[in-house]
């Protein structure tokens, strides 16, 4: 009788101490429950990623140049099913990588909601400039289109376009001027031409880089003079732009200046051709510098217009100089004129011959 009254008080000590495990076990699991749920509640009711921060890790990842951390930005579905963010995903990548430096500014930052959707903001006008061995090469500006996603309403960029109508190009080659001094007079003939070997290479741009802004200029060149209204255009880029000026007694007329973009270009190369039979242009003085991703090019220039009713004389000839800005589009990898500056000096002085 003893022993089946001890039995049962052991049987009961093991179920009271079964039952104090179970309300601890429950106690932490609520509690565990609570901080859970409160988590939750709190990023579902919560801001999420401010706009500024992901502006921040937007341009942590672009100066880092590492692709990687620039994908993980994306929305995936977005690169998955839109060659849009693609084609602007990869144009991204592969602008960047011929430079050593990379400062992007997002400070200030102009931001405001798209009008499609209200879980989608863009953000404008962010300035990008990208540095070889310490130089400024190329400031250009990138709009950003990003969507809130997820739990913790991260954002993510659907769009990521560079603005390449507004690109600046501040390291800038010495422009070649046409002066009395270093000059022959209009009327003699220059020399050099592009697809001459004789002008030579310059010492500090890579040859790499000469020989193939001598290809784009050659082509340039030849297709002006053969009326190759096709090939001629296919050497500018998209966005390039086209400035005009005319210059007498060493001064700029103003009222004279003209900016063109590339169809105006067209237009106006488009009638100079139905005017004129024959067209000569010849180049010399031809200076480069840049470096594997950027060009400035200067050279003198004379045109040559003929009509039938002229023969062997011009109808029309001019003389100046000539700058032009070659980049990498980032579109094709391929060396493209961004911007064109011709100076066309009137009325300059024959230089005495020795």
């Amino acid at each position: 009788m003893q022993n089946e009254n001890e039995n049962v008080e052991k049987r009961k000590t093991r179920l009271e101490q079964v039952f104090k495990n179970s309300q601890v076990v429950v106690g932490i699991c609520a509690a565990i429950g609570i901080v859970v749920i409160t988590a939750i509640v709190a990023t579902l009711t919560g801001k999420g990623e401010e706009i500024e921060q992901f502006a921040h890790r937007w341009e942590a990842a672009v100066e880092s140049k590492d692709s990687k951390k620039y994908q993980n930005l994306w929305d995936p579905v977005a690169l998955r099913t839109s060659k849009e963010a693609q084609q602007q995903y990869n144009e991204a990548v592969k602008r960047t990588r011929p430079y050593g430096k990379i400062v992007a500014q997002v400070k200030p930052l102009s931001h405001r909601k798209d009008p499609r959707s209200k879980d989608l903001y863009r953000i404008e006008s962010i300035p990008v400039e990208l540095f070889k061995d310490g130089q400024l090469l190329m400031r250009t500006y990138r709009d950003l289109v990003v969507k809130r996603k997820g739990v913790r309403k991260r954002w993510y960029l659907v769009r990521d376009q560079e603005l390449r109508d507004q690109q600046e190009f501040p390291q800038s080659s010495q422009e070649v001027i046409a002066s009395t001094e270093d000059t022959d007079s209009p009327e003699a003939e220059p020399t050099v031409t592009i697809n001459e070997a004789a002008s030579g290479l310059s010492g500090n741009t890579p040859v790499d880089t000469q020989l193939k802004i001598r290809q784009v200029l050659g082509a340039w060149q030849k297709s002006w003079q053969a009326k190759d209204l096709q090939t001629y255009m296919a050497q500018y880029a998209d966005e390039a732009k086209i400035i005009r000026v005319t210059v007498i007694d060493g001064k700029e007329d103003q009222e004279k200046k003209r900016i063109l973009n590339k169809a105006q270009l067209r237009q106006g190369m488009e009638r100079l051709n139905k005017r004129y039979s024959k067209i000569e242009v010849l180049i010399s003085n031809l200076q480069i510098n840049g470096d594997t991703a950027v060009a400035d090019v200067g050279f003198l220039q004379t045109y040559k217009a003929f009509t039938p009713a002229s023969g062997n004389h011009p109808a029309y000839r001019d003389f100046g100089t000539k700058t032009l800005i070659l980049a990498i589009d980032a579109k094709d990898g391929i060396w493209k004129i961004y911007k064109e500056s011709w100076k066309n000096y009137k009325d300059v002085p024959n230089y005495p011959k020795l």
